[in-house]
C-alpha cells in the first residue's frame, strides 16, 4: 500500500517509524485534530508524503498554511500537499516562496475589494479572477483600482467591475490614465446598468 517494494526502502521505513509517528503527532496538533491511534495516519498520509520528498519541516509549514486557511482535516491537508506536489513545491524554501507570493497576491486582491467597498474575505474565486484580470487580460493593479473605484457605487459592484474590465479589454484600454480619460472617474448612479458587452 505504501509503494515500498525494495528491501532498502522497507528497511528505511522501519528504521524511521518512530520519527513518522512523531511527525503525525505534530501535524495533528497544528491542524487541530486528535487520533488515539496513529497507525492509519502514518500509513495513509505521513509516509506517502515523505515518499514524495516532503521533509518534516515542509509538512509542518503546509499544516500551518492549512490551519490559517481553515483546512482542519488530514484529507484536506492531503489535497493541499498534492497541490504543492503538482506545482513542484516540495522543499521548505520553494513552499515559503510560493506562500510569500500568495500573501502578496491576497493583499493586492484586498486592495481591489476595498476599492469596490466590499468588506468580505478574499476567496478562491477572487484569486482565480485576479489571475484572469492580471495574467490573461493584462491589466495592472493601478487599472484594477481605477475601475474598482468607479464600480464601487454600483448596485452589484463586482458584476459591474467585471463587465467594465471586459469592455476595456475589448476596446484596448489597459492603463488607468486612458480609462480615466475616456470614462472619467464618475461612479454609476443606483440602480446601475451594467455596461454592454
Amino acid at each position: 500500500r505504501l509503494g515500498l517494494l525494495d528491501q532498502k526502502e522497507i528497511e528505511n521505513y522501519e528504521q524511521n517509524k518512530t520519527q513518522l509517528y512523531e511527525q503525525a503527532k505534530q501535524i495533528n496538533k497544528i491542524i487541530g485534530v486528535y487520533y488515539q491511534s496513529l497507525d492509519y495516519i502514518v500509513e495513509e498520509y505521513i509516509a506517502p508524503w515523505q515518499q514524495k520528498g516532503f521533509s518534516a519541516e515542509a509538512l509542518q509549514l503546509i499544516a500551518k498554511y492549512c490551519f490559517r486557511h481553515s483546512v482542519r482535516t488530514l484529507a484536506g491537508m492531503n489535497d493541499t500537499v498534492e497541490k504543492f506536489y503538482k506545482k513542484g513545491l516540495v522543499t521548505v524554501e520553494s513552499i515559503q516562496q510560493y506562500l510569500s507570493e500568495s500573501i502578496a497576491t491576497d493583499r493586492a486582491i484586498r486592495e481591489v475589494l476595498d476599492a469596490l467597498s466590499l468588506s468580505r474575505n478574499v476567496t478562491t474565486q477572487d484569486r482565480t479572477n485576479y489571475r484572469l484580470w492580471t495574467q490573461d487580460w493584462g491589466f495592472s493593479q493601478a487599472m484594477l483600482l481605477q475601475v474598482a473605484n468607479v464600480s464601487s457605487a454600483a448596485q452589484n459592484p463586482m458584476a459591474y467591475f467585471n463587465a467594465t474590465l471586459s469592455q476595456c479589454k475589448r476596446d484596448g484600454i489597459f492603463t488607468a490614465e486612458r480609462f480615466a480619460a475616456q470614462h472619467g472617474t464618475k461612479k454609476p448612479q443606483k440602480p446601475d446598468v451594467v455596461p454592454e458587452s
